[in-house]
């Protein structure tokens, strides 16, 4: 559930996401998930 009035949900990158297509080699979560994670 959101609160966002243009979505019904959301998703937070930081948890982590599992590969489901060629599309997440562009995927902007990965690179952030990495950086975050290196940061403690």
């Amino acid at each position: 559930m959101s609160r966002i009035e243009w979505t019904s949900e959301t998703w937070n990158p930081v948890t982590g996401c599992t590969r489901a297509s060629e599309g997440c080699d562009n995927c902007y979560a990965v690179t952030m998930t990495r950086r975050l994670a290196a940061m403690g």
